[in-house]
């Protein structure tokens, strides 16, 4: 079977998300897969990415014209510039065809309503598809009860855990590090990550904040916080393989307060190593996150109650070691690496259409 995966440019040093380390994974688990980059290098003009974008859409027709390959499975999310984008290369496959599996990894049109054109253009997306992976029951009901969907699968993500580092200590260190890792954007609540933890200034209480990623609000942001938390505050930038893990493992709690997510790989990796989370009811988190269990769930956009939870634990670290290593638990049980394969390779069967 000859699956082509294809996703965002994972050969981009500056590019940074779970559906790279989903894609990674993917790899990892299936040796000899082929990968196809639909996307090109981050940082350039309008011009020269339009231009970069139609040179790598012509260098997929090119690719799938040769009649070799037996599936498309394409990552994506339902968000408008994702479903623009990679509903041209499913049109492709389609006449060539081949049966396309459709990876979902959230987006905001999972938690808001879209306008018309996007709706219209959603359900073209999702009809063109043979298959249809989502992260979580939500989303699974969403697509099969507002939108129609028939052959949609649930497929959590996975992780390697022979790259997760043992665990370090953690809640025991003075000043707790909090950290947030992943896309530097709106959607993610640091605004109200900055709010906290100005009133953590605020009231004397120490701590360090760590912040790794990148994305469109990085200089912004990063400006905001240098002035607003001076030492307290720390920038890594764009981390990967052990200095991720690094970043991690040095930090005490995980902070994702997002408006909507699919099911961030930042998350099952921070738990992996042990932090205590606290993140939001949005997208698949809830089937991972159980509030008070294994992790803490904050309303969004709502930084007084983040900030509020984050001076209990600042106040009280070692009550939540044991909700730490429960979310470390849970990871591992669930979220396997051969579960993931095997599912995967199901649905791979499943999609092959009999010959003429």
């Amino acid at each position: 079977m000859n699956v082509l995966l294809a996703g965002p440019n994972i050969y981009d040093p500056n590019r940074l998300g779970g559906i790279i380390t989903v894609a990674n994974t993917t790899l990892a688990l299936f040796p000899g897969m082929e990968y196809f980059a639909r996307s090109g290098e981050k940082g350039k003009g309008k011009v020269a990415a339009l231009r970069e974008f139609y040179s790598i859409v012509l260098k997929f027709r090119e690719r799938v014209a040769r009649g070799d390959i037996d599936v498309l499975h394409i990552n994506s999310a339902l968000e408008r510039s994702a479903m623009l984008r990679d509903s041209i290369f499913m049109r492709i496959a389609s006449k060539h065809n081949i049966p396309v599996v459709l990876h979902l990894h959230g987006g905001k049109f999972f938690t808001y309503k879209p306008d018309f054109a996007t709706n219209l253009l959603m359900r073209q997306m999702l009809t063109s598809a043979d298959q249809i992976i989502v992260l979580g029951k939500a989303e699974k009901e969403i697509l099969t009860g507002k939108y129609g969907m028939k052959m949609v699968h649930i497929l959590q993500n996975a992780l390697d855990f022979s790259q997760v580092p043992a665990k370090a200590t953690k809640l025991q260190r003075t000043p707790l590090c909090f950290i947030y890792l992943g896309r530097i954007d709106d959607y993610k609540g640091l605004e109200d990550i900055l709010y906290a933890m100005k009133g953590l200034k605020k009231k004397n209480i120490p701590f360090r904040y760590k912040l790794c990623g990148n994305g469109p609000l990085t200089e912004n942001y990063t400006e905001k916080c240098r002035n607003e938390l001076g030492d307290c505050f720390e920038f890594g930038g764009v981390v990967r393989g052990d200095k991720k893990w690094q970043a991690l493992n040095e930090s005490d709690v995980f902070l994702l307060p997002s408006l909507y997510e699919g099911l961030p790989m930042s998350l099952l990796e921070a738990m992996a190593v042990g932090c205590l989370c606290i993140t939001t009811a949005v997208g698949s988190i809830p089937e991972v996150v159980h509030h008070r269990e294994n992790g803490l769930i904050v309303p969004k956009q709502d930084p007084e109650a983040l900030q509020s939870l984050m001076e209990i634990i600042c106040n009280n670290p070692s009550e939540f070691s044991e909700m730490a290593e429960k979310g470390k638990l849970a990871v591992e049980k669930r979220f396997n690496g051969q579960v993931f394969k095997e599912s995967l390779r199901k649905i791979y069967q499943e999609v092959i259409k009999p010959p003429h």
